[in-house]
């Protein structure tokens, strides 16, 4: 990762690494990461231009992405918005996003922002109704130095960077991140070798964080790694600068670790070792595990790799399996337009749908977006692509979404009401998009893509090849958990349809 202090947009410029290839020949159009700031004076105009950039709202729904909460002209945020920032975490929960933590670099003052605020937006309202609540303040930085010096954990997990979290049950549980060594030197530049190893738990009713003591060795320090929630259990994968290949479970009811897979190579048909993939929970037709996707190797002679080969592992085999394309896809003229090209830092989340296939059926479908393509050097994209998995989750099927307005790497998704929504990010082009104004090189805007409405696409797309797989009793009980209940703040019902 690069010194806090740059603020820049290459994450990896200090990685002893060459660069990539392009994945494929066709991909989505990058945006490359700039090697340097316009001056100074050049910045105002045009910051005045972009902010006077009209037609924003109708760019956004030409792509089918839809602005619900603009981007706001403080970096700091508002009462009523949470502020720019990157590399946090979001979720969906009773008809709303949670989201909390994050980093973004405060060029004004000069300094990192190391972001520990957790906020709820309200999904179930029509727009323009949808509102952010702040559910829990600003750890200060300063208060977490003296707890950590005094040698006691503070009372919340302090701001940082690169964490992982998962929503299981109505608790948050975040573990990992980095803060750049400051709430342990208090020291605002960037020290290396400062990764966390504590797991958190947010509760979602009392709104109030605790730290989990639990049992078994546990992963350690790391970031960049990877967490999903499958059955009440916690799972983590991967992370930290070099890329780390083992696989752990938490169980919150007994509080424990437990290592399920240490690394398998890939050549033994295994992810081997990654940092920024995805992790997404997979529950269908019988199968339960994780499809692991994305991220970057470094090869032994310190080539960087950018991985684009699906993996699953089955929690009832205990062990990993490379996922097949499907025999439609397979088949394709142009393969590489079948399935994304490879990436890390995206954006991956998984939902349920109904899809006409061509009768309905309720099939699960996963989503990847985002991210950048290369390393080092970032190359960004703001393509979507929604996937699936046969019933015996040795398959995987891809169809295109509709691109987002702009590229952006770090940014994250959950689904909500039957929509993709997308949060916060970094944004990777020196010509900062017209539509919509982004006046930071950070995003705090909200974007929403209706699901129903690519419906019909997906369903052609996706049980092509009888890929789709309808879900068995009892296996979208999860989603329909965190769908209904009280929304967040609002002291009502909603629906558990999505």
């Amino acid at each position: 990762m690069r010194h806090a202090s740059l603020g820049g947009c290459d994450r990896m410029a200090q990685a002893r690494t060459t660069p990539l290839a392009a994945p494929h020949t066709r991909r989505p159009s990058p945006a490359r990461c700039p090697t340097r700031l316009l001056p100074a004076p050049l910045l105002l105009p045009l910051l005045l231009l972009l902010l006077s950039a009209p037609g924003r709202s109708a760019a956004a729904a030409a792509a089918g992405w839809r602005v619900v909460r603009p981007q706001t002209a403080d970096s700091a945020g508002t009462d009523d918005h949470p502020s720019i920032r990157y590399g946090h975490s979001l979720a969906a929960y009773r008809g709303g996003l949670v989201t909390t933590h994050g980093y973004y670099y405060d060029r004004a003052r000069n300094i990192p922002v190391w972001l520990s605020d957790t906020w709820a937006l309200n999904t179930s309202a029509h727009e323009p109704s949808l509102s952010w609540q702040r559910l829990s303040d600003h750890l200060p930085q300063s208060e977490a130095h003296r707890s950590y010096s005094s040698g006691t954990a503070p009372r919340a997990p302090c701001g940082r960077f690169g964490h992982a979290s998962a929503l299981v049950g109505d608790a948050l549980l975040l573990y990992g991140g980095h803060d750049g060594g400051y709430s342990r030197t208090n020291r605002q530049d960037y020290q290396p070798g400062n990764d966390f190893d504590e797991l958190w738990r947010f509760d979602l009713g009392r709104r109030a964080w605790s730290l989990e003591h639990p049992g078994g060795s546990g992963p350690g320090k790391r970031y960049l790694h990877s967490v999903a929630a499958v059955r009440g259990q916690f799972l983590l994968y991967g992370g930290t600068t070099d890329g780390q290949g083992d696989l752990w479970s938490y169980d919150t009811a007994a509080r424990r670790w437990a290592l399920l897979s240490k690394e398998v190579p890939v050549a033994a048909g295994g992810p081997g070792r990654r940092m920024g993939a995805s992790l997404t929970p997979w529950l269908a037709g019988g199968a339960a595990g994780v499809m692991l996707y994305g991220g970057r190797a470094v090869l032994a002679n310190g080539t960087s790799v950018v991985h684009a080969d699906p993996c699953f592992f089955d929690l009832a085999a205990a062990s990993w399996r490379r996922l097949l394309p499907a025999a439609a896809a397979a088949a394709a003229a142009e393969p590489e337009a079948a399935a994304p090209p490879g990436r890390l830092y995206h954006a991956a989340v998984e939902t349920v749908l109904s899809l006409p296939l061509p009768a309905q059926r309720r099939v699960r479908v996963g989503v990847v977006a985002g991210g950048t393509l290369t390393t080092p050097g970032l190359a960004c994209a703001a393509d979507a692509w929604a996937f699936t998995l046969d019933c015996t989750a040795t398959r995987i099927s891809w169809a295109r979404l509709p691109d987002f307005p702009a590229a952006l790497y770090d940014t994250r998704a959950a689904v909500s009401r039957g929509s993709l929504f997308l949060f916060g990010g970094h944004l990777c082009a020196l010509d900062h998009p017209p539509a919509p104004p982004y006046p930071y090189w950070y995003v705090n805007q909200v974007l929403q893509l209706d699901l129903a409405e690519q419906a019909e696409a997906l369903g052609r797309a996706l049980g092509a090849g009888g890929t789709a797989c309808e879900l068995q009793t009892g296996e979208a009980e999860e989603e329909a958990a965190t769908e209904g209940g009280e929304q967040l703040g609002s002291g009502r019902r909603v629906s558990q349809e999505l």
